[in-house]
């Protein structure tokens, strides 16, 4: 079996379900919050621990886990660019080494982005059902 580099190293665009992003991006007018996300290598995904997507079945709620010492590391490294993220202040959030330094300083209201943040490098790092097969 020959497995390609899908992405060729390019960043792959994601709009966050977090605060309606993704359906607010209907609207052609709406500029939605979008994270340019690098996939891990396969050494990266090992190293980083497992990141688990668990999906409760009655509420239809996901929650993710992390290694707590390996999470700024991931983000930085494979968040290589945002756009249309700002502060409270009106300051820009550019890339995931922004995002990682505003967080420690931030309410716990950016918590659910940086979990799903971090759950969307791990899907797009996974080669997908389909993708196996062929």
């Amino acid at each position: 079996m020959n497995i390609d580099c899908i992405t060729g190293g390019k960043p792959v665009s994601y709009v966050p379900i977090f605060g309606g992003e993704r359906k607010k991006s209907a609207d052609q007018n709406y500029e939605p919050v979008i994270f340019y996300l690098l996939p891990m290598t396969v050494e990266q995904y090992e190293n980083s621990g497992e990141l688990l997507r668990r999906v409760d079945e009655d509420s239809g709620e996901a929650t993710w886990r992390v290694k707590p010492e390996n999470v700024d590391d991931i983000f930085i490294r494979h968040v290589a660019k945002i756009e249309n993220l700002r502060v409270a202040g009106g300051e820009t959030i550019g890339d995931g080494k922004a995002f990682a330094d505003c967080r420690k300083t931030a309410s716990s209201a950016f918590a659910p982005l940086f979990m799903e943040i971090l759950a969307a490098v791990r899907d797009v790092s996974v080669l997908s059902e389909g993708m196996r097969k062929n």
